[in-house]
């Protein structure tokens, strides 16, 4: 039998699965991030997370995560992946019931509500979402989804497309047929976005989302959640709180400044969160 190559811990935000690995010896290589990701010929995941403790200065706990999209890439920002890093830390008695997380986009504030769910600092965009026109396919308009987009950056790009009542049903839409040319779309340049997919009902917005780096639809996409929130308050078609339902069938909230993040927050008072649910599926060794 080959020897194990790398502990690791297996996770779930609200359907959005990463391995986790804790204080690794050396950062896994791009390689080896995509073989470990693959489903069906290895463990299977959206990400990669490697989390380890830094330095307090006196202070509360302070983790530091870095994320790897399922192809190997570095991403600034997972926001179920952030609520499952801070999980992890309160599991492995690191923190706690609060800790600062150190990630690529600055420090977040971490809060355990409850022993599966978590709430965490988002980055606030920079500026409000802006309206891209995007071509009028004749699929796009057989299927009543909008000519036009709107693009922010909540840690990551997205591109949110906000359905309207006469559109096609969110979970009847074959997204695989849309998504991949609007996520590579010359007007978002190279890096491309996410792509959210969002139908606001009575009392919550619906979201599908296809994601960069994972190149298909996941279950769940915490910044998209943030980014459908937003674009849809920007619209007025929500408020903040907002709960978003994602293609799991779990529910985020996202919202502003009911628990302001504390000293370690990149927002402070006012802050931008998220939250929702974080689980340990599993541990074990990679081969």
């Amino acid at each position: 039998m080959r020897q194990p190559r790398q502990p690791f811990w297996k996770m779930s935000g609200a359907g959005n699965d990463f391995i986790v690995l804790t204080e690794p010896a050396a950062m896994p290589d791009a390689e080896s991030i995509r073989s470990w990701c693959r489903r069906g010929t290895s463990l299977g995941a959206d990400g990669l997370i490697v989390l380890s403790r830094a330095a307090t200065g006196g202070g509360r706990a302070r983790l530091r995560m870095a994320y790897f999209n399922a192809d190997g890439g570095r991403a600034d920002l997972c926001g179920n992946g952030s609520r499952c890093a801070a999980l992890l830390g309160f599991e492995l008695g690191w923190a706690r019931d609060r800790l600062d997380l150190e990630t690529d986009v600055g420090v977040l504030a971490a809060h355990r509500l409850a022993e599966d769910r978590v709430r965490v600092d988002v980055p606030d965009p920079a500026e409000p979402a802006r309206r891209l026109d995007l071509d009028e396919t004749p699929a796009r308009l057989e299927t009543g989804l909008p000519v036009h987009g709107w693009w922010l950056t909540v840690g990551v790009p997205h591109l949110v497309l906000l359905l309207g009542e006469d559109s096609i049903r969110l979970d009847r839409l074959d997204i695989a047929a849309h998504a991949p040319a609007l996520r590579h779309h010359p007007a978002l340049g190279d890096a491309g976005a996410n792509v959210d997919f969002v139908r606001p009902l009575d009392d919550l917005l619906e979201l599908r989302t296809w994601e960069r780096g994972v190149e298909g639809e996941t279950l769940a996409c915490g910044s998209g959640a943030v980014a459908a929130a937003l674009v849809a308050a920007q619209l007025g078609v929500a408020r903040l709180p907002c709960a978003v339902r994602v293609r799991s069938g779990e529910v985020l909230r996202i919202g502003r400044g009911e628990q302001p993040a504390g000293p370690g927050g990149v927002t402070g008072k006012g802050a931008l969160w998220q939250e929702g649910p974080a689980a340990v599926i599993a541990r074990g060794d990679l081969y």
